[in-house]
Parts: C-alpha cells; sequence; structure tokens
C-alpha cells in the first residue's frame, strides 16, 4: 500500500535491514525508488553499518551520509559508483571520531 499510494514526501527506512532482510531486490521497493522523482518521493536508508543497508538502496542513492563505523564498507564495493571517494570519507570520518564521535561527512553518488 505504501509504495502506491504515498506520493509528495519523505519515506524513512530507519533500520532498514528490519524491514528487508534480504539483500535481493524486491518489487515494490524497486518500483518506489525507479519512480521517485514523478511521485515526488525521497526516500531515506538508515543502517548502522553498510551491510546493514539492502545493495538497492545504493544504486538509487544521490548521497550518503557517513558516520564512524567498524563496518566493512568493501562489502558494498560493487554498488557504490564513486567507492574509492567513499572509502576514503569513511577513514577520515572513522579518524575524526576518536576525538568527536558525532562527526559525520556527506558524500554524492556521482
Amino acid at each position: 500500500e505504501v509504495g502506491r499510494l504515498f506520493k509528495h514526501g519523505l519515506l524513512v527506512f530507519d533500520d532498514c535491514r528490519y524491514y528487508i532482510d534480504t539483500d535481493a531486490p524486491i518489487p515494490f521497493v524497486r518500483a518506489m525508488l525507479i519512480s521517485c522523482r514523478q511521485d515526488e518521493r525521497d526516500f531515506i536508508a538508515v543502517g548502522h553499518g553498510f551491510t546493514d543497508v539492502p545493495p538497492l538502496f545504493f544504486k538509487y542513492a544521490t548521497h550518503y551520509m557517513v558516520f564512524a563505523t567498524t563496518d566493512n564498507v568493501v562489502k558494498r564495493k560493487n554498488c557504490v559508483a564513486n567507492y574509492s571517494a567513499l572509502e576514503q570519507v569513511v577513514g577520515a570520518v572513522n579518524a575524526a571520531a576518536r576525538t568527536d564521535p558525532h562527526t559525520f561527512k556527506t558524500i554524492r553518488n556521482e
């Protein structure tokens, strides 16, 4: 019902692995992501690490907001267009988080 009726807003998948517990694309989620501009929808997929976010979300992501993580970003290497830039940001954020645990950076997915 959400995929069919939700338009003109922001949908947040907080701890998205709870809702989507597979790495296989789910047709209605894929359809919502594909038609997000036409239906004026924005999505935020939140996870405690890269492996907590299903690969499908990476394909349609325009930005990543990176907080400190011990999760291995390499496991999503094939999902991220600008992987080397993301890997550098993760390293910088993890280093900065040693003194400021609230450190984060936003990177555009290009």
